[in-house]
């Protein structure tokens, strides 16, 4: 964090992928090298539209990444900012989506998990996404599926087994 020259308010400092870019187009134009000027310019864009959700993502967290939620986009693939349970002392990008889980990712800190997040779409803060989505049909049926699939691999059920048992939960949920 640094502080602003005009008040005393505190400001985070920028999304690392635009503060490198700005660094680097500086030192460029300084030098006057045309064609590393354009080469740069290039990634401006996309440089400032991490930067902005950064900043609009860490006002929204004041002070406190895990536990945040973001949405991509699409409004259909989120993200959350945890502590990662099976590294500790990490945080992980834990992915879902309408249908549950999907994934993760693990970073050492909660700023890195956050700087691969707006630089893969994650842009806008989704406050208690996961809980909404968690209460759904499909978020049940989901669920039960990468657990029924899990079951399978490991050689627990057949497949028919599996289909039946979606089946069923289908006919509950209905």
């Amino acid at each position: 964090m640094t502080m602003s020259s005009r008040n005393t308010e505190p400001q985070q400092a920028d999304h690392p992928h635009y503060a490198w870019l700005r660094e680097q187009l500086d030192e460029a134009q300084r030098d006057g090298d045309q064609g590393l000027i354009l080469l740069l310019s290039d990634g401006l864009e996309f440089a400032q539209a991490c930067n902005a959700a950064w900043h609009r993502i860490l006002e929204a967290a004041q002070g406190n990444l895990v536990g945040m939620e973001v949405v991509d986009k699409t409004l259909s693939r989120y993200a959350a900012i945890l502590q990662d349970a099976s590294e500790p002392g990490r945080f992980r990008a834990q992915f879902f989506d309408a249908n549950g889980f999907s994934g993760h990712a693990t970073y050492d800190t909660p700023e890195d998990v956050l700087e691969r997040l707006v630089q893969d779409g994650y842009r806008e803060p989704a406050a208690g996404a996961m809980n909404t989505l968690s209460q759904t049909r499909e978020w049940s049926l989901g669920t039960l599926m990468a657990h029924l699939i899990a079951k399978l691999n490991a050689g627990k059920l057949t497949y028919r087994e599996m289909q039946d048992e979606m089946h069923a939960a289908d006919a509950r949920l209905t």
